[in-house]
């Protein structure tokens, strides 16, 4: 005798077949509206990493603070050729990374920033980190996100720094090498859709106790941009040594921002005209020089070249007078330059 089907059990298989088709359907129409409305080209070009290579946004699109930089390495190539890539024009402000291949490093640079002190002796370029490398990478990630430069090694993260400056938005990046760097490649990616909408550095907050580490990012940028001789600047400085304080300086972003406030002192107090270093100038060099984190080093050596310009140009004293002059600011380049060892 045939087995009857239970009532109702055609329409439940039926059902369930449309519903499948209907949940197979969604899940591909989600899919795709997140690929449409999400940034659909962050990949500006992608070039051999050959001598002199350039990759410049289109003239429609504005320069960026969010970007990308992905070096492919030549893995047959190894410790390979001296290399350079500066982010904007090579003249101007802008942040540059150096390869080293003889003590295998890498040195992150602010190129052309304000300068320390009087005088013709003025850096051209201000170290931010120093990274030695065991083994060379497959490939190099270097990002900015405005004031935080960091980079990976593939999937490894190197490091992330404070910039405290205000490096200019940029649209051009090249690679300068010594030597064939093989299949090597260089992409850049603009990011500018990470960025948020309103970006808190515009207006720093009025000061309390529950600020961020956004906030006194911000209050830390005001002031380095503020004239230190004026009534508004030393305000901003107050403010801004207050918030780290409340922030913290044994941990990160505290510890670099007080670097960059200590810089900050060494430069303004050079840029006056004591006769000899003063007490703050001191202070602020030895405290850079007791990091031994990044940026903190690379931020002392910058203010050598105002000492050493004090120390070698002509004194109105006697001559032992002079002398003795001459050879304590010789002593506080010396500090400055202890701060770090190995610096071209």
């Amino acid at each position: 005798m045939a087995r009857m089907a239970k009532p109702g059990s055609a329409f439940w298989r039926r059902f369930s077949r449309v519903m499948l088709v209907i949940a197979v359907t969604a899940t591909l129409g989600l899919s795709l509206w997140s690929m449409l409305d999400g940034p659909r080209h962050t990949l500006v070009a992608r070039r051999g990493a050959g001598p002199g290579v350039s990759i410049t946004l289109n003239d429609d699109v504005s320069p960026s603070r969010w970007w990308r930089v992905e070096l492919q390495l030549d893995r047959h190539l190894r410790p390979g050729p001296a290399w350079t890539i500066d982010a904007g024009p090579a003249d101007g402000p802008g942040h540059r990374l150096r390869w080293d291949p003889t003590t295998r490093r890498l040195h992150l640079l602010h190129r052309h920033p304000p300068g320390a002190g009087p005088g013709p002796m003025q850096a051209q370029a201000l170290l931010l980190a120093t990274i030695p490398l065991e083994q060379v990478p497959d490939q190099l990630h270097w990002r900015r996100r405005d004031h935080r430069i960091s980079l990976h090694a593939g999937d490894r993260e190197l490091g992330e720094w404070e910039d405290a400056l205000a490096a200019p938005a940029v649209s051009t990046w090249t690679l300068v090498t010594a030597g064939d760097l093989g299949r090597g490649q260089l992409a850049i990616h603009n990011d500018t859709h990470l960025q948020t909408v309103a970006s808190r550095d515009q207006t720093p907050p009025e000061q309390s106790a529950t600020m961020g580490p956004a906030e006194v990012r911000a209050l830390v940028r005001q002031a380095l941009r503020s004239d230190a001789s004026s009534a508004e600047g030393v305000l901003a400085r107050e403010r801004a040594t207050s918030a780290v304080s409340i922030l913290g300086s044994s941990t990160e972003p505290g510890r670099s921002l007080a670097n960059w406030l200590d810089w900050d002192r060494g430069r303004s107090a050079l840029a006056g005209t004591p006769d000899l270093p003063t007490l703050p100038m001191v202070d602020a060099i030895d405290e850079l020089a007791s990091h031994d984190t990044d940026p903190g080093p690379g931020l002392a050596v910058h203010l050598v070249p105002g000492a050493v310009w004090r120390a070698v140009r002509p004194s109105p004293k006697p001559a032992r007078e002079g002398f003795e002059q001459q050879r304590e600011w010789l002593r506080l380049a010396a500090r400055s330059a202890d701060a770090h060892t190995g610096i071209e």
